[in-house]
């Protein structure tokens, strides 16, 4: 590694670093609030204690300690207050909390760490939300007579509970930022593809070295499925994609005005960081502004922007780069974004009044299992169908059949995430609860990813329609599961959701080229790769079925029925 590269890993680490020790301390600020909030007779630990947290190695056994203390002690107020969390047992987030830190010890462990390390990351933002939620409740009760004072209600809390109706142009206004962002935002990933020469040219790195610049995104990315939700859910779906949006906008300026390769590769990143906000925002921002009804057909539209942007993107910034050059290229693709942001801001209607804060439900747990087993079981389905233009090569096949396959797999990535979305409303709208019909179109669409191992015996035909129909259910699934986590989740714990399906479909298409790079070696290689795609797909289908069809109604739906919805 070259100074100029060690330069940029330090600087990544420091401000990583100081990311991480910020969400830390308004983490322990939240709980502080919470116990702040309860009669010094209720608690089991006083409000300054949770500080203890930070102390090296105390704090890992402090903080086992620290969590069971919090849930009794809420539970001793809220008894006191005569406001006990009953029919609906409540442990007050020792459960979650208790799984946080058990995975935050464990993640020590090298490789398996990777996985409980993430893992551990989002129930500690679930157990965040918890508590929050908690924290609000116990204001808007009022304080009781020697509770902390210091922390006053926020005044958009202070309003009735039931939210006020939105209109149909408000939720247009929504979906068209949601829809133009999110698409926009493909255009740097597109761009990076058409300049890709141009950078290795101009710049004189290795192929090696071309390979991080496409991953270190990748690690970007991850990375900001986590620290992205964080701003999302303390600040908002509105004001977190505006900053997302703002943020790509500069990192891929700055892509282009840096003056070497370690300056590009802090920029990649940052771009990933920045990128991760947008989807758990977009999942956010559609449980906020729209019904049941509609989720699945917001969703389905603004996964269905990013691909149906990259099938024109390429050509064009291909175009551009041959004309202007490459740092151009990487300008111009952060103009689109920068419009999205102003937009967010210009005119995103006034939010209604938040729902009442809920515990996590049992559908809610469901929820995130299939997120969690659907999108890291069925990412090899897209990776292998990206492959099929290659495959069709080794085979011999002709221009034209290699040609129609390239062009299809991108137009059934479109196609699927927007016919699930289709169906669902056409399904919904006919009184049919959301649960139901998730189940039902999860089975409709997942019984198609295993035909990806038809691709496998080797016909052209046979691999370009498999490879397009596997698409088309992966794309519809996805869809489909992040609509479940806007109806089951608790409205501020959406993102956190949707996050973790994200961060899983990441991991799992990672692990595609790692799992299948010993498979291609030859011709018959690719068949294998098949094969092992349909397997991994039906682990994953057969998990997500079993979760769907024992999710009851979600208890949204009565809250969402009794405001007009």
């Amino acid at each position: 590694m070259n100074s100029e590269a060690a330069i940029v890993v330090v600087a990544l680490v420091i401000v990583l670093g100081l990311a991480g020790l910020g969400a830390a301390i308004a983490f322990l600020l939240t709980l502080q609030r919470a116990v702040g909030r309860c009669a010094p007779r209720n608690r089991l630990l006083s409000p300054d204690q949770v500080w203890l947290n930070l102390i090296p190695i105390f704090g890992i056994v402090w903080q086992f300690m620290m969590v069971g203390r919090i849930a009794d002690t809420l539970r001793n107020e809220f008894a006191a207050r005569g406001t006990p969390r009953a029919p609906v047992p409540d442990d007050y987030g020792r459960g979650v909390g208790l799984a946080m830190c058990i995975l935050g010890v464990v993640s020590i462990i090298p490789y398996v760490g990777i996985l409980t390390g993430l893992a551990g990351m989002v129930c500690w933002i679930v157990y965040w939300v918890k508590i929050s939620g908690y924290s609000r409740e116990l204001a808007q009760g009022g304080a009781p007579a020697g509770a902390l004072g210091a922390f006053p209600m926020p005044a958009s809390y202070a309003t009735a509970a039931a939210p006020e109706p939105v209109s149909a142009g408000e939720r247009g206004w929504v979906a068209l930022v949601l829809i133009f962002g999110y698409g926009a935002s493909y255009f740097q990933r597109a761009g990076l593809s058409a300049v890709v020469f141009g950078i290795r040219d101009a710049l004189h790195i290795s192929t090696v070295q071309l390979g991080l610049v496409f991953s270190i995104f990748a690690f970007g990315l991850m990375a900001g499925y986590i620290l992205m939700t964080v701003v999302t859910v303390l600040c908002g779906a509105r004001r977190s994609l505006a900053a997302a949006f703002i943020g790509v906008s500069l990192a891929s300026c700055a892509s282009g005005l840096v003056p070497g390769y370690g300056g590009l590769l802090a920029a990649r990143f940052l771009l990933g960081v920045f990128m991760g906000g947008l989807l758990p925002g977009a999942v956010q921002a559609a449980r906020d502004w729209f019904p049941p009804s509609l989720r699945p057909l917001l969703i389905g539209a603004v996964l269905t922007a990013g691909p149906a942007v990259s099938l024109g993107a390429v050509p064009l910034l291909t175009f551009a780069a041959q004309h202007l050059g490459w740092q151009a290229v990487f300008m111009i693709t952060g103009l689109p974004t920068l419009i999205a942001a102003g937009m967010c801001l210009a005119w995103w209607p006034t939010p209604a009044a938040p729902e009442p804060f809920r515990g996590i439900s049992t559908p809610a747990f469901a929820s995130s299992g299939m997120v969690a087993l659907g999108l890291l079981f069925g990412a090899p389905v897209s990776y292998v169908t990206s492959m099929a233009p290659a495959y069709l090569q080794r085979l011999g096949g002709n221009i034209s059949t290699i040609a129609v396959t390239g062009s299809a797999i991108p137009l059934a990535n479109c196609f699927g995430a927007l016919l699930a979305g289709v169906m669902a409303w056409a399904l919904m709208s006919g009184r049919t609860p959301p649960s139901r019909v998730r189940a039902a179109l999860l089975t409709v669409f997942g019984c198609l990813l295993p035909v990806i191992a038809l691709g496998g015996i080797g016909s052209q035909w046979v691999v370009t329609m498999a490879s397009a129909l596997a698409m088309i259910g992966y794309a519809g699934w996805s869809a489909l599961l992040y609509s479940a986590v806007a109806d089951a989740f608790p409205a501020r714990g959406v993102a956190v959701g949707a996050a973790l399906g994200a961060l899983m479909a990441s991991i799992g298409g990672m692990a595609g080229p790692a799992v299948f790079a010993g498979m291609i070696a030859e011709v018959s290689g690719y068949g294998a790769v098949f094969a092992a795609a349909g397997a991994t797909a039906v682990v994953g289908v057969a998990g997500v079925l079993l979760l769907a069809w024992l999710v009851g109604r979600e208890p949204s739906m009565s809250a969402a029925s009794a405001v007009g919805f």
